[in-house]
């Protein structure tokens, strides 16, 4: 069975000085950060780093080694629920709280966002961060380079697309992934799109 280990909490504080060994282009990092479902088999020497608001629910199904959650940079609650907190009920959708005999902090029902909207708000969280948050996050990751072959962002999302991203694979003819963890390593690749 997998563990949880918050690694993640102490290793952010403290960033490389200038100049350090662990100094790695954008370009070498593009090349080894790998992104994966956290229920399906990984290469055996990547730095599993989850990226998702909650732990699984089923550890028992994770195959895949989680050496730290960095849950601050998954998307909001609001974004994936349209709560402003998690929610006690698993399942819970607006529209069938009474019935369902919970009650929501959602003052109206929560709007359904279609990929490309879900994405741009993502991406719109992300670059919100300080611009000393991302060369964190990037001499983090090239620290555990030094240890690891490559780095795998976790999230939930299925690898092999399903229902209406799998009807635009197959009508682009093209594979384009629709996972959180996809727009995360954008992100950590480009970089802030506010930056100067």
């Amino acid at each position: 069975m997998t563990t949880l280990t918050p690694v993640a909490d102490t290793s952010l504080n403290a960033a490389h000085p200038a100049g350090s060994s662990a100094a790695i282009s954008l370009t070498d990092l593009a090349l080894r950060i790998r992104t994966g479902c956290l229920y399906d088999l990984q290469p055996e020497n990547t730095f599993g780093l989850l990226v998702t608001r909650e732990v699984p629910r089923r550890l028992h199904h994770v195959r895949v080694a989680i050496q730290a959650h960095w849950h601050w940079f998954a998307p909001s609650f609001l974004l994936l629920t349209g709560h402003t907190g998690a929610c006690s009920h698993r399942r819970c959708r607006y529209e069938d709280a009474p019935s369902a005999g919970h009650r929501c902090d959602v003052a109206v029902p929560r709007q359904q966002l279609g990929w490309e909207a879900f994405a741009a708000a993502y991406r719109a969280e992300l670059d919100r961060w300080p611009h000393l948050a991302h060369v964190v996050v990037v001499q983090q990751i090239s620290r555990w380079l030094q240890t690891f072959e490559t780095v795998t962002i976790l999230s939930f999302e299925s690898s092999m697309p399903r229902g209406a991203a799998l009807a635009a694979w197959t009508q682009r003819g093209a594979v384009r992934p629709y996972t959180q963890r996809q727009v995360f390593r954008d992100w950590l690749l480009t970089g802030s799109s506010m930056e100067m």
